[in-house]
This record gives structure tokens, sequence and C-alpha cells, in this order.
């Protein structure tokens, strides 16, 4: 889509990793980013030239993007990262006279698919309850 992202400070994209152990006991990583982007007339590219789409023209691009959902690639400096999703359960838009900025959140959808559990063992899991630390949920 060609957004163009604001930096903050040496920074242009936050990304966040966390492993999840599933239930066979192997791990599934998920990946967050976030970046800001910016929608403005007066919007510079990288190289210095002036930005063709408009103020709400990029908005509008935006929340097409967004409503994708799926398949999208995000390319910067460090490296390319391919099938994100977006991430839509909140959003953060601040809007201002002249421009406004918009973070878009990105990740790897790698969810944990969590099996279900014994009702007994995880009513007998409690601190003072039969089990051991071997056998019981709490770990």
């Amino acid at each position: 889509m060609g957004f163009v992202a604001k930096r903050r400070g040496n920074r242009l994209v936050m990304v966040k990793r966390q492993a999840y152990m599933t239930p066979d006991g192997t791990y599934s990583d998920r990946i967050w980013f976030w970046v800001t982007v910016v929608c403005s007339d007066d919007i510079r590219n990288p190289d210095g030239s002036k930005h063709a789409a408009t103020r709400s023209q990029i908005y509008s691009n935006l929340l097409a993007f967004l409503a994708a959902r799926t398949g999208i690639t995000l390319t910067c400096g460090t490296a390319v990262w391919n099938d994100l999703y977006a991430t839509l359960t909140t959003t953060q838009e601040y809007l201002g006279q002249d421009s406004d900025e918009l973070i878009l959140s990105l990740n790897n959808g790698a969810m944990t698919q969590t099996a279900p559990i014994d009702h007994d063992r995880f009513a007998n899991s409690l601190w003072d309850g039969p089990l051991t630390w071997e056998t019981s949920y709490w770990r």
C-alpha cells in the first residue's frame, strides 16, 4: 500500500515476540508488530518526494487494508515478514487538524490451541489439594 510510517526517535516498527507452550509440549511463536501510519495532505516519502495520496485517500486505503485481515507483508530494513494478520480487536487513532496518526497492529496469527483439561484433576490442583507439582496443572 505504500503507507508512510512515523519514526519514533530511531524506531519505525515495534516488535514483540512471545513463545507459548502448546498442549503437546512444543512451542508456538507469536509476533506482534506496531507501526504508526501518518495521514496528511503534505506528507513526504522517505526519499523526500511528495506522497501521491491525499490524507483522506491514505485513511481509506488503511481501512481497506485492515479489512483484508490476512496475507499482509511487512517490509523494513531488518527483514520481511509474510502472512501477517491485522489485529482488529482494538485500534488507536489520533485525529488532528492537519494530520492523523493511526497505529497499525499486525501479528503472525499463531495462537496456542488449548486442549480440554480433566475437570477432576483441575479441581484437585489447589495448593492444599492432594496432587503434587508434577501431577497438577499449577507449575
